[in-house]
C-alpha cells in the first residue's frame, strides 16, 4: 500500500492495530466514499476504502468482518481488474444477500462501483464468450453457488442489475469433474467438433431452468435414431460418458468419438457398439488405426 494512500489514511492503518476495535472501525468508515459523490476523486478516495477494509484483517483483526473483507477484495478486483480471471462477485453477493456489509459497504455504493467498471455488460460478454466456446469450468467458476445467493432477498436488486440470465445459470448443475476434464488439452483440437456434446453439460437455454441442457432437450441429437425402448437422457448419458472414457485413452480415441458419434450417417446405436469396443481395448494407437 505504499506510495497508495494518503498521508491520513496511511496514519490510520499505522495507528489500527493500538486502536479498540470499535474506534479502529469508526476510523475506518469515517472515510468512507459517499455513493452519491461525483467529483473526479471518487474512484481514488474509493481505492484507498477498500484496500483499509482488506488490509485491516492483519492490523487489527475483527474489525471488519470476513464477508466485509471478501466484498471489499472482490469490489476491488473489478475497479481495478487486478484478476487474471474475470472478476467474480459471488462473494460479494453472498454477503449483501445476508447482510453483513451494509455498514461498511451499502448497496448504493456497490451498485456504483459496478456502474462504474460495466461491470454487467462486461459479465454478459464473458459468459457469452464462454458458452460459444464451451469452455462451462470457468463458466462454472463465475456462476457456482449462485442459486443459494438467489435465495436471499436482500441480493435481489443486484442480481437483476448485474447479472444477465440469472435464473438460466442459478439453476446449472453440471458435473464439475467432467467440465473440468474436458479443460484437458487433448480435447482442445476437437472442442469445436465436440460442440453439440459439450453442450449437452451445458445450462438449460430451454427456459425451463433444469440442471443441465440435456435434462430438457436432446439438442442437436433429437434427430438420431435411438435403441429401442430406451429413453433418450438415458442415450445422452451414455454419449457423455462414452467421452469421458475417451478422455483417459487418449487423443485419437477422442478424434474416433468424433467420426463415429458425430459425423457418421450409419444408425447410432452401431456407433456406439464400436466406439465401445475400441474404448474396452484401452490403446490410443489402435484408435488412430480405426478412425
Amino acid at each position: 500500500m505504499r506510495g497508495e494512500l494518503g498521508t491520513h489514511e496511511s496514519a490510520i492503518l499505522a495507528c489500527l492495530h493500538l486502536l479498540s476495535h470499535p474506534q479502529a472501525r469508526g476510523q475506518i468508515l469515517s472515510i468512507k466514499p459517499d455513493a452519491a459523490d461525483r467529483d473526479v476523486f471518487f474512484e481514488a478516495r474509493l481505492d484507498v476504502y477498500l484496500q483499509l477494509i482488506i488490509h485491516s484483517r492483519r492490523a487489527n483483526p475483527g474489525v471488519c468482518s470476513e464477508d466485509e473483507i471478501t466484498a471489499a477484495k472482490e469490489l476491488l478486483d473489478v475497479l481495478k481488474g487486478r484478476s487474471k480471471d474475470f472478476p467474480s462477485i459471488l462473494g460479494l453477493l453472498r454477503a449483501v444477500g445476508h447482510g453483513t456489509c451494509q455498514e461498511a459497504l451499502p448497496v448504493s455504493l456497490i451498485e456504483r462501483v459496478l456502474k462504474l467498471s460495466h461491470y454487467q455488460a462486461n459479465l454478459t460478454r464473458e459468459l457469452d464468450s464462454l458458452r460459444r466456446a464451451r469452455h462451462w469450468f470457468d463458466a462454472y467458476k463465475l456462476v457456482c453457488g449462485l442459486r443459494d445467493i438467489v435465495s436471499l432477498p436482500m441480493a435481489d436488486r443486484l442480481l437483476v442489475d448485474m447479472f444477465p440470465d440469472y435464473p438460466m445459470w442459478a439453476a446449472w448443475r453440471p458435473d464439475f469433474r467432467r467440465i473440468l476434464s474436458w479443460e484437458s488439452p487433448n480435447i482442445s483440437p476437437y472442442r469445436s467438433r465436440l460442440g453439440p456434446v459439450l453442450d449437452l453439460e451445458g445450462p438449460d437455454t430451454t427456459g425451463q431452468q433444469r440442471g443441465t441442457l440435456r435434462m430438457s432437450s436432446p439438442g442437436a441429437f433429437a434427430h438420431l435414431v435411438m435403441p429401442a425402448g430406451s429413453e433418450d437422457r438415458d442415450v445422452l448419458d451414455r454419449l457423455l460418458e462414452m467421452l469421458d472414457s475417451c478422455l483417459l485413452v487418449g487423443p485419437h480415441t477422442i478424434d474416433l468419438f468424433t467420426e463415429l458419434c458425430l459425423e457418421n450417417r450409419q444408425p447410432w446405436p452401431e456407433s456406439l457398439m464400436q466406439l465401445k469396443a475400441a474404448i474396452q481395448l484401452n490403446d490410443n494407437m489402435v484408435s488412430k488405426t480405426l478412425g
